[in-house]
C-alpha cells in the first residue's frame, strides 16, 4: 500500500489495514521491524538480535555484535500514560497528578520514577508474543539469572492482557563516565525535576526520555506539542520503537520494553474498543455529571430502563378494575375479636376467656399508648407485644430524659420540674386499683380512639391529662413511690403514701419513712 490509511479509523477492517500499515512502516532504516524479530527466533543460525550482558543484573538484545541495545518498531493504540513530565515522582509538598495511584507515588528521586504508558493489546497481542519469545530465548542463555530465581508475576503474560505497559527511568545515577550524557539532553526540565536533579545531586534527568511526534503533510516528523491536540489521547493508534532489557532484583528478574519515540498516525473511534470504554469513559472527565434542576419530574426507580429513560406506566387494562375497600367489615374471622365502644363488659370477658390481659398498668400510661394497642387481636400480634414494644421505645426515649425509672421506685426530681405535689398524689391514688378497676381502664384505653368519653368516667382521668409527668411504663406497680419533695401534705390523722397513711412524725424531728 502506497498511500497511508485514513486519519479516522471507524471499522474493524480499517483499523486492521492501518495497524498492518503502520507495522510495516518506519522513519529510521536502522530500527528492526518486531514481526521480523520475532520470526528471527525460529531459525538460531539467521537470528536478528543476541542477549548481552551490560552489567551484572541487566541483560539487553542487541545486534549481533553491537554493544547499544537495538531498536525495535511496531503499531499499537494508545490507552493512558503517567504524566509526561514528571511521571510518578512527586516531591514532598506537592499535589500528585490525578489518576496516579497512591501506593505508585514516589517522593524522592531513585530507580523507581518512572514514565510509563500503556498501549492497547484487545485487538493486536503481538506485544505479548514477543515478549514471549524473547524470554524463552534469554532464560536459556548461559550466564543469566545463575540463581535460578523466579520470573515477576506482574505483567508475566498470564493475567489480563488487555494493555501492555512500556516504562522509562526518569532519573539516571550521576558517575564520573555520564557526563556526556547529561549533556546531551535536548528537552527542557519541569520545576519538579529541575529541583531534584540540581548540580551536587545523586541523579541526573534521564537524557532518553520518550519522545512525541506527528507526520506532517510532507512525511516529515514535527513534535507533537506542535500540533492539536498536543498531547496524546485515548484511542489513537501510534507507531513506536523501543528496545527490551531483562532486569535481575533481589528476588526476581523482569522484562521491560523502553520505549524512544511515539508518533501518531491516526485516530481510532471508541466504539471499537469496548475493554477501553468500559475502564476510561471519556464523558466521567469531560462531561460534569447531571444535575437535578427546576421543572424535573419524580420518577420510580423500578420505572426506569437500562438507559435510564423512564418507562410508560401501567395501562388502565393491565392495571384491572379498582377495587374499593367495604365501609364496615361484614364478617369476622374466628380468631378475631372486634371491639366496639359502647361494649365494654364483652372487651373485658373475652380478654379473661382467651387469656390476653396484660400486665397492669398505671393509667399514666393509658393516654399516651392508647394509641399502640391492636383494635383486633387475630393470633399474629397480642397485647402483650404490643406492651414490650412499647416499652422498648421508652426505654430509648430514657436515656435522653433527667428522670430515670427503676425497678423499684420511680425517680422524680424535687425542684418540681415533673409536676406539682397535689397531681403527683392524685397520682399515686390512680395507680393502686382493684383488679376490676383495672379492665376497665384497660378496656377504656383500648377503644379510646372511638371515643372515651362514652366508657371513662372516672375523674381522676381527667387529673391524668392535666397531669405534666412523662408516663413511664413498668410491668407491675408498685407500692412504694418516691414523692417530687420531702415534704408530704398533711391529714388528720397522718401522711398520705400512695393509699396508705403513715402517722406524722415530723413532730418529733424525724424524717418521714419511705
Amino acid at each position: 500500500m502506497d498511500n497511508p490509511p485514513s486519519d479516522f479509523i471507524d471499522s474493524p477492517e480499517k483499523l486492521q489495514v492501518a495497524l498492518s500499515y503502520w507495522k510495516n512502516r518506519t522513519f529510521s532504516q536502522h530500527y528492526l521491524k518486531l514481526e521480523d524479530v520475532v520470526a528471527s527466533f525460529d531459525t538460531p543460525e539467521h537470528r536478528l538480535v543476541t542477549a548481552r550482558q551490560e552489567f551484572a543484573p541487566r541483560w539487553v538484545l542487541c545486534r549481533p555484535g553491537a554493544k547499544k541495545p537495538a531498536t525495535f518498531w511496531t503499531a499499537g493504540i494508545w490507552r493512558w500514560n503517567s504524566h509526561l513530565e514528571t511521571g510518578n515522582y512527586v516531591p514532598p509538598g506537592e499535589v500528585a497528578p490525578a489518576r496516579l495511584a497512591e501506593g505508585r507515588i514516589q517522593r524522592v528521586p531513585n530507580n523507581l520514577c518512572q514514565f510509563s504508558y500503556g498501549i492497547d493489546t484487545s485487538h493486536d497481542d503481538s506485544l505479548w508474543k514477543a515478549q514471549a519469545k524473547f524470554e524463552d530465548y534469554i532464560v536459556k542463555v548461559n550466564g543469566f539469572n545463575p540463581h535460578q530465581k523466579d520470573r515477576r508475576e506482574w505483567q508475566n503474560g498470564a493475567g489480563n492482557q488487555h494493555s501492555f505497559v512500556f516504562s522509562s527511568q526518569m532519573f539516571v545515577k550521576r558517575t564520573s563516565y555520564t557526563r556526556a550524557k547529561e549533556a546531551s539532553r535536548s528537552y527542557s526540565l519541569h520545576p519538579w525535576v529541575a529541583g531534584a536533579t540540581k548540580k551536587g545531586t545523586e541523579f541526573f534527568a534521564n537524557h532518553e526520555r520518550p519522545e512525541m511526534f506527528e507526520p506532517d503533510a510532507a512525511g516529515g516528523l514535527r513534535p507533537l506539542s506542535e500540533c492539536y491536540p498536543p498531547s496524546l489521547k485515548l484511542g489513537d493508534l501510534v507507531w513506536l520503537s523501543f528496545s527490551a532489557e531483562f532486569f535481575i532484583g533481589g528476588k526476581y528478574w523482569s522484562t521491560s520494553f523502553v520505549p524512544y519515540e511515539f508518533v501518531r498516525v491516526g485516530t481510532v473511534a471508541l466504539d471499537l474498543l469496548p475493554e477501553i470504554r468500559k475502564e476510561f469513559d471519556p464523558d466521567d472527565v469531560e462531561v460534569p455529571r447531571e444535575r437535578l434542576g427546576a421543572g424535573m419530574r419524580v420518577e420510580d426507580a423500578h420505572q426506569l430502563d437500562a438507559d435510564g429513560d423512564p418507562l410508560p406506566g401501567p395501562t388502565d387494562a393491565q392495571q384491572g378494575p379498582v377495587v374499593q375497600p367495604p365501609a364496615t367489615v361484614t364478617e369476622t374471622a374466628p380468631n378475631e375479636y372486634t371491639f366496639q365502644p359502647d361494649d365494654p363488659e364483652r372487651l373485658r370477658r373475652l380478654l379473661r376467656e382467651n387469656d390476653l390481659l396484660r400486665p397492669r398498668t398505671p393509667p399514666l400510661l393509658l393516654d399516651s399508648e392508647a394509641d399502640g394497642y391492636t383494635e383486633t387481636t387475630n393470633g399474629d400480634e397480642t397485647d402483650e407485644d404490643v406492651f414490650a414494644d412499647a416499652k422498648d421505645r421508652e426505654d430509648d426515649d430514657d436515656d435522653d430524659d433527667d428522670t430515670s425509672t427503676t425497678q423499684d421506685s420511680m425517680l422524680v426530681d424535687d425542684e418540681g420540674s415533673v409536676g406539682d405535689d397535689d397531681s403527683f398524689i392524685v397520682d399515686d391514688e390512680a395507680s393502686v386499683m382493684d383488679d376490676d378497676t383495672s379492665v376497665v381502664d384497660d378496656a377504656a384505653s383500648v377503644v379510646a380512639q372511638y371515643g372515651s368519653e362514652d366508657v371513662d368516667d372516672k375523674p381522676q382521668r381527667e387529673a391524668d391529662k392535666k397531669s405534666a409527668i412523662t408516663p413511664k411504663s413498668v410491668p407491675k406497680p408498685r407500692g412504694r413511690k418516691r414523692a417530687a419533695s420531702t415534704e408530704r401534705p398533711r391529714t388528720d390523722e397522718g401522711v398520705v403514701v400512695g393509699t396508705r397513711i403513715l402517722p406524722d412524725r415530723r413532730a418529733k424531728g424525724k424524717g418521714v419513712a419511705r
